[in-house]
């Protein structure tokens, strides 16, 4: 059986001959993908875990034969036996690895353009099916919502990967994916079983940073992330005059009911007299191959009105 390679842009097509048919069962591989990426992730990730040194890869066999291996199995994978909690963390893990294999096997990415091109038309063939970290992103974890920017959702009625879309979407993503910029979350792999308390955590822990949440009492003013205004929808899923008072409950509810921001913003939900802002991110790639190209592609991006998230 010929099969595509683990990683290909449009009209690149490299392929590998495999015996059978094999179906790997997502759970068995999730094992396995976190044993191997937590290796890659000590070796190539800042102490913070929010930013990426390519030139550690090089030579690193956990990475090229390991990781290769891992990423040519991801064609059996059987997502077709699986429930949302399964497919949320395996497709997180692979999106933040596939991110990393596509920045290493292509190069920085010096435009605006050759950014998009990474995130929408390039692909792992993920059990039998084609995707881009744009319809992993978009289409399986947001539950096949228009992204930014984006004109149509990511799957029609009639494509197949409906399947396997978590319904309704899951905010928490935002604080579990790589979106290429300084501003990310820390990167970190994710078990089955934790999913949901490992998302919280890091989002708890990015949301007690004046990067993320910025609360002033004296004001009565509330300035967040750009991200709760550029993905409104996915924390305010109610479209009223007060979906303002949606997003402070999201807030309030992924702090711990003792921590000190999350009763200043329930006091001053129970007022309504308080008004929300937007904290500008940092757009500059997260990812460096040495750090003379790093300061040389931070000068390219700068030059661009890069206001593309993914």
């Amino acid at each position: 059986m010929t099969i595509s390679s683990s990683i290909y842009m449009e009209g690149e097509e490299d392929s590998f001959e495999i015996e059978g048919n094999p179906k790997i069962k997502v759970k068995e591989f999730n094992k396995r993908f976190i044993s191997i990426v937590n290796r890659i992730y000590e070796r190539i990730l800042s102490e913070n875990k929010r930013k990426i040194h390519l030139d550690l890869l090089d030579d690193f066999t956990t990475f090229t034969k390991e990781y290769a291996i891992l990423a040519k199995e991801m064609a059996y994978l059987d997502i077709s036996d699986t429930n949302e909690q399964e497919r949320l963390t395996v497709f997180i893990n692979i999106y933040n690895m596939m991110l990393i294999h596509i920045s290493y096997k292509y190069g920085l990415p010096g435009t605006i353009w050759q950014r998009r091109k990474y995130l929408y038309f390039t692909y792992y063939t993920i059990g039998g099916h084609l995707y881009s970290l744009q319809s992993i992103f978009n289409g399986i974890l947001r539950g096949n919502q228009k992204g930014l920017g984006m004109l149509w959702k990511p799957f029609g009625e009639q494509d197949y990967r409906n399947k396997f879309i978590i319904n309704g979407g899951e905010p928490l993503v935002h604080f579990g994916l790589n979106n290429y910029t300084r501003s990310t979350c820390p990167i970190r792999t994710y078990s089955i079983e934790g999913i949901y308390d490992e998302l919280n955590e890091n989002a708890r822990q990015c949301l007690k940073t004046n990067e993320f949440l910025q609360i002033d009492l004296k004001t009565e003013k509330v300035l967040v992330a750009k991200l709760f205004k550029q993905y409104n929808e996915d924390f305010c899923k109610l479209n009223t005059k007060r979906s303002t008072d949606e997003l402070l409950k999201w807030l309030i509810n992924v702090l711990k009911p003792n921590d000190e921001r999350s009763q200043q913003l329930t006091k001053l939900l129970n007022t309504k007299n308080y008004t929300i802002g937007y904290l500008n991110m940092d757009n500059d790639l997260n990812i460096s191959y040495g750090v003379a190209e790093y300061k040389q592609q931070e000068l390219q991006i700068n030059d661009e009105n890069d206001d593309l998230i993914i």
